[in-house]
């Protein structure tokens, strides 16, 4: 665990800069990393271990990754927030610069992913692919998006990387997108590491055809017609035949 840990100083420097614990045991956490590989620096907001604002050091502002802290992102975007984001990027480069003096190991800890979707699979209908990519290290990745192996452009959004309890890191990255039977999309993944992931999504359910769909109800009509018509009969002859008894 040490000789994890120091490797892990060799390629960023983090600084915790606040972290408060409600009677709840619920968690807020501000976390900036520097390193030398891009993002040269990033600072990331949590609660619970969920990423809830990032900092744009080109923008100078906040971005919520939910929409629901819009209003937040915009109330921290000020200028004193700025010049506080500012002299902490530079602090931890410092302690990068310091660090990087020293004779600390490399680490590299390989992605696990996933791809799956965000609502039920429905053919035709719009949905989110997400590829999901966790337990990294360090966080420098990319990740891109392939249909029926030619790339896509349009329709993807990403989250920042972001630092788990276990001193990795893990990001998402979402296709908007619409489901046919027959494609294949593909989630590939760039990472320091020595060799590149690829994660295959392929819908395995069989659409049903609406020809069928509809010759089968049509059957189920007709055959609920013709029982309801040879109910009639059977009625009608009933009441002949007893009719017939009762006089003779």
């Amino acid at each position: 665990m040490e000789s994890k840990w120091q490797g892990q100083l060799w390629c960023f420097c983090l600084l915790v800069l606040l972290t408060a614990r409600s009677n709840a045991q619920h968690e807020y956490s501000q976390i900036m990393f520097c390193q030398p590989d891009e993002p040269g620096v990033a600072a990331t907001e949590m609660f619970d271990g969920d990423e809830i604002l990032s900092y744009n050091f080109s923008a100078g502002t906040f971005q919520a990754r939910l929409p629901d802290f819009d209003e937040w992102a915009k109330e921290k975007s000020t200028a004193e927030y700025n010049t506080s984001m500012y002299q902490d990027s530079r602090f931890c480069k410092l302690v990068l610069k310091a660090l990087s003096t020293l004779f600390i190991p490399k680490v590299k800890v390989d992605p696990v992913s996933r791809v799956y979707t965000r609502n039920p699979l429905e053919y035709g209908k719009r949905n989110t692919l997400i590829c999901f990519v966790d337990r990294y290290f360090p966080p420098v990745i990319s990740v891109s998006w392939y249909r029926n192996n030619t790339q896509i452009t349009d329709g993807i959004t990403f989250t920042d990387s972001y630092p788990t309890a276990d001193y990795g890191y893990q990001m998402f990255s979402y296709l908007d997108f619409v489901p046919n039977y027959g494609d294949k999309y593909t989630c590939h993944i760039k990472h320091v590491s020595d060799y590149p992931f690829v994660e295959f999504w392929v819908p395995d359910q069989k659409p049903t055809s609406d020809h069928v769909i509809t010759a089968l109800c049509a059957v189920a009509f007709a055959i609920g017609i013709s029982g309801i018509i040879a109910g009639i009969v059977f009625f009608i002859l009933g009441m002949v035949k007893r009719k017939h008894i009762l006089q003779v």
